[in-house]
């Protein structure tokens, strides 16, 4: 009798009848994704700066890889769509990241200079301006 019991538990425990089913989130994990491209745009400042620099998979740049990375990864994927400040005060910078996906998503983020914001944010904003290609501005004459 004992040894059918044992039997019976040990075969629900292999099935898995017998393990509680794992909580489900209350929103979806971030998953890590290939980044293709990031483009930063900064606007603002006294002078009224409109800028737009990108890196990409063709970016000549040692760091251009590592950039990317932390932007398809599951910590930049989790971040909120803004990060803004309680002192909107004049001349701050505002910087928009746009990441684009080779699964043919994007994510976008803004965040005000002073606003607090996560380290990963910050990192592919300096880095991005530090290493990036300038892109084409609208209307301009070729």
């Amino acid at each position: 009798m004992i040894a059918r019991i044992v039997t019976a538990v040990a075969a629900l425990l292999l099935i898995g009848v017998a393990a509680p089913a794992p909580a489900s989130p209350l929103r979806p994990v971030a998953r890590e994704t290939v980044a293709f491209q990031v483009a930063v745009r900064q606007t603002g400042g006294f002078g009224g700066v409109d800028r737009t620099v990108t890196v990409s998979r063709w970016t000549p740049h040692l760091d251009a890889p590592r950039v990317l990375d932390l932007a398809g990864g599951r910590e930049f994927q989790a971040l909120a769509p803004s990060y803004s400040s309680p002192d909107l005060c004049c001349d701050r910078f505002n910087y928009e990241v746009t990441v684009a996906h080779l699964d043919g998503t994007s994510q976008t983020v803004t965040v005000f200079a002073e606003a607090p914001a996560p380290a990963v944010l910050r990192e592919v904003i300096s880095e991005t301006l530090r290493i990036g290609t300038p892109a084409a501005r609208r209307g301009a004459l070729r």
